[in-house]
Order: C-alpha cells, then sequence, then structure tokens
C-alpha cells in the first residue's frame, strides 16, 4: 500500500478499513479480505531495509512479532506502515482507531520511535 495525504486523510483511510468505520457506500474491503490482509503473512529476524526483526501482513506491516523496535502497538492485530523516517500510519482495531503521525523532516529514527510509542499509550490510554 502506498499512500500521499494529510494526517487526518492517512487516519481516516485506516479507519475507513476497520468494521463500523465504513466510508458511505460501504466497507472498503470485505471482513474476510481485510481479515486475510492484516494476517501475518511473513516475518524476519532481520529486516533488510530496517535491519531489524519484522513481521509483515499484506501491503503492511504486523504488530506483535517479539523484538521489533518500532512495535509500540502493546499487542497483535495492528496493522500500518511507516514512511522514512518522518511518518507512521496503522488501524487498531481493539480500540476502532486510524491513526496518522506526519512530520516535516526527517528526524532519527530513536526519535520517531519514541514519539510513537508515547503517542500510541496515550491513545491507548485515553480509550482504555
Amino acid at each position: 500500500m502506498n499512500a500521499y495525504g494529510t494526517a487526518r486523510a492517512l487516519a481516516r483511510c485506516y479507519a475507513a478499513l476497520l468494521p463500523g468505520g465504513e466510508p458511505p457506500g460501504g466497507p472498503l474491503l470485505t471482513p474476510a479480505t481485510l481479515a486475510y490482509t492484516v494476517a501475518p503473512h511473513a516475518e524476519t529476524a532481520f529486516d533488510l531495509t530496517q535491519e531489524v526483526p519484522k513481521r509483515y501482513a499484506l501491503g503492511w506491516y504486523a504488530s506483535g512479532f517479539a523484538g521489533d523496535p518500532f512495535d509500540y502497538h502493546d499487542g497483535p492485530g495492528v496493522f500500518g506502515h511507516a514512511g522514512q523516517q518522518s511518518s507512521v500510519a496503522y488501524a487498531d482495531p481493539r480500540y476502532g482507531l486510524g491513526v496518522a503521525y506526519l512530520t516535516n523532516g526527517l528526524q532519527a529514527p530513536d526519535i520517531v520511535t519514541q514519539r510513537m510509542a508515547e503517542m500510541a499509550a496515550a491513545l491507548r490510554a485515553a480509550c482504555a
């Protein structure tokens, strides 16, 4: 999946993939198609791009893989993708959330990871 847009548009796109988040005209994907595409299909102990362990769905990264330092979602079921050290968008079906975080410049990976971990934790706390 490749997307360009504002943070609001990307978050709405991810939210529209979740049950109950359908846009006017019906859901973007059937529940069966969504379940198939977001399920883990492959994983590696060393992703050649990010040089970390990574779990992949079809078009998205899949959450819940131990050792992935960029997996700050605190549990399986979350799916999404990151940009080049400057953006992240994902859906968290546990809370019905579509989330996007965009910056206006490249940041060090550890800064982006810390910011996203703090934001994701705050979102989960607000939904609990």
